[in-house]
């Protein structure tokens, strides 16, 4: 009796399989749910570290929170910034580049970040605030000195 070479539809985990007859150098990837030791042997490119198994996966509109997602579908280094009331870790998170208190906040002319309307750091613009001399402007409306300069700073 001659035993049969091993296969990736043979029924069987072997040859490297990271489960049978998927995953591994030599077999098709895994589809969610089956073993894994490697995003590699998954079919979403998402081994699940925790339970070995391969998860959904991780993309920016899946209606999940995962991957490097601040919240869901939003935020981290992959996704777009997200919106005001949105779980964040840094400015960088946020459309509005304002992240305190781990929450996406509204732009406002005293967050200490040059966002909204603003000309330069909580000043100019649409801030009541004027910008003092060296900060950016657009219009002579925007300075104290009430000078804007050609290029585009507060005399």
């Amino acid at each position: 009796m001659k035993c049969a070479t091993p296969t990736c539809t043979d029924g069987v985990k072997n040859q490297g399989e990271s489960d049978i007859d998927c995953g591994g150098m030599n077999c098709t990837s895994c589809v969610v749910g089956k073993l894994c030791t490697a995003n590699g042997d998954c079919a979403s490119n998402n081994c699940v570290v925790a339970t070995g198994k391969c998860g959904v996966a991780l993309t920016c509109s899946n209606m999940m929170m995962n991957g490097t997602e601040t919240d869901i579908d939003c935020g981290g280094p992959a996704c777009s910034p997200c919106g005001n009331g949105k779980k964040c870790l840094m400015g960088s998170d946020c459309s509005s580049k304002v992240c305190i208190g781990g929450f996406c906040l509204a732009p406002n002319c005293m967050d200490m970040v040059q966002n909204g309307g603003e000309t330069d750091v909580d000043c100019g613009g649409s801030c009541a605030q004027k910008c003092a001399s060296g900060k950016k402007c657009v219009s002579n409306t925007d300075c104290t000195s009430m000078m804007c300069l050609a290029n585009k700073t507060c005399m």
